[in-house]
């Protein structure tokens, strides 16, 4: 499990003199959140990586506000949820890749597990996800 309980916002993170928690230093934000909070090695291309978990993020939330949302009925929920099946197809291309994220998500304290996963979002991963769309520059 991540050992980063908290996530720096980019003011926070520079005030802390680019270091997080436990002092490890980090020449940019995003080498913060994709090493320091995701726990990537850095190799390749850990940006794309990030915009990987932020669109999965956006899944979870998109799930919890959109499809189980309330005074809807059972046939637009299922309509819905068929829509965000086929986002889901789109956005990891299998099944396996979908579940590894779900998996992953959990793992790292960013989705609450629920009875089935991927859940929802916990407070951390609501952090993440609104720190990597500032990030990216989405509002």
């Amino acid at each position: 499990m991540n050992k980063m309980n908290s996530i720096k916002t980019e003011e926070e993170f520079f005030q802390n003199q680019n270091q997080d928690d436990e002092g490890c230093y980090y020449t940019l934000y995003e080498d913060y959140l994709t090493t320091g909070v995701c726990e990537f090695c850095g190799c390749g291309c850990p940006d794309e990586a990030l915009k990987y978990v932020a669109e999965a993020l956006k899944l979870v939330a998109w799930r919890k506000d959109y499809v189980w949302a309330k005074d809807i009925s059972k046939k637009e929920m299922d309509k819905r949820f068929h829509e965000w099946q086929t986002a889901c197809k789109n956005v990891f291309g299998s099944t396996g890749a979908e579940y590894f994220m779900w998996y992953w998500l959990d793992n790292q304290g960013l989705t609450q597990h629920g009875s089935s996963v991927p859940g929802w979002l916990t407070d951390k991963g609501e952090k993440l996800l609104v720190n990597i769309n500032l990030l990216n520059n989405e509002r």
